[in-house]
C-alpha cells in the first residue's frame, strides 16, 4: 500500500510542482483582465484548462464579449473529447462515476500519465482507476488553488511572463516527447506546428490556436474513424 502511494506522488508532483507558477500566472492575467476571486476559482474547477484560460484572460482584456469567449473556450478544450475517447478502453469496467470524474479532471499533463501508465499497467506495476484518479485529482486541485493564489495575491506578485512561458511550453515539451510512438503522432506533431507558423504569419491573432486545434482534431478524428473502420472490415 505504501509503494502505491509513494507511486502516485512520484507521478503527481511534477505536474503540481509545474502547476505553480503557471497557476499563478494564469489567475494574475485574469484577475487583471477584470474577475474576481472567486470567479477564478470558479473557472479553474468548472473549464481547468490552462490554454483555455489563458485564451480567455487574452480575450477579456480585448474586451470580447461573453459569446466569443465561451465558443472559442469550448474550441480550444474540445480535444478533451480525444483523451475520454483514448482512455475508454481501460474503464470498460470501472463504475460510471469513477469513469465521468476521471474524465471531468482529465488535463494534458494528467492524461499523458495516467495513458501511458494503464497501457503498461501489468501485475508487477499495476495501474488501477483510483491511480488515476488520486493524479487526476492533485492536479485539478492544484491548479485551482494556485489560480486562486494568484488572483487574490496578484497585486503583490510579480512573475516575468518569460519564465511563465517557458514553464509551460518546457512541460509540454517534456510530456509530449515521451509518448511520441509512432508515425501518426509524430506527423501529427509536425503537422499542428508548421500549421501553426502559417496561420500566424498570416493572421497574427490568437484565434490562430483555435483554427489550429479544430483543423487537427478533424483530421486526427477522420484517420482514427478510419482505423477502426479498417479493423472492422
Amino acid at each position: 500500500m505504501q509503494d502505491v502511494a509513494v507511486s502516485r506522488w512520484k507521478f503527481s508532483m511534477p505536474i503540481v510542482i509545474g502547476y505553480l507558477p503557471v497557476g499563478l500566472a494564469c489567475g494574475l492575467l485574469l484577475s487583471d483582465a477584470g474577475l474576481a476571486w472567486w470567479q477564478v476559482i470558479l473557472m479553474s474547477t468548472l473549464v481547468f484548462g490552462g490554454s483555455s484560460q489563458f485564451l480567455a484572460a487574452a480575450l477579456l482584456a480585448q474586451d470580447a464579449n461573453w459569446i466569443e469567449i465561451f465558443i472559442s473556450v469550448l474550441l480550444l478544450s474540445s480535444r478533451q473529447g480525444l483523451y475520454s475517447i483514448s482512455l475508454a478502453p481501460y474503464l470498460k469496467t470501472v463504475p460510471r462515476f469513477k469513469a465521468a470524474w476521471l474524465n471531468y479532471m482529465t488535463a494534458d499533463e494528467s492524461y499523458a500519465v495516467n495513458i501511458v501508465n494503464l497501457r503498461d499497467s501489468d501485475e508487477t506495476h499495476p495501474w488501477f482507476i483510483n491511480d488515476a484518479l488520486f493524479v487526476a485529482t492533485a492536479t485539478w486541485l492544484s491548479w485551482a488553488v494556485f489560480t486562486a493564489m494568484g488572483a487574490i495575491f496578484g497585486t503583490f506578485i510579480e512573475i516575468p511572463e518569460v519564465i511563465s512561458n517557458f514553464v509551460m511550453v518546457a512541460m509540454f515539451i517534456g510530456i509530449l516527447v515521451p509518448n511520441i510512438r509512432n508515425r501518426m503522432m509524430l506527423t501529427s506533431m509536425i503537422g499542428t506546428g508548421l500549421l501553426s507558423i502559417v496561420l500566424m504569419m498570416i493572421f497574427q491573432s490568437s484565434y490562430v490556436i483555435i483554427m489550429v486545434t479544430a483543423i487537427t482534431l478533424a483530421v486526427v478524428f477522420y484517420f482514427l474513424k478510419r482505423q477502426d473502420n479498417q479493423r472492422v472490415v
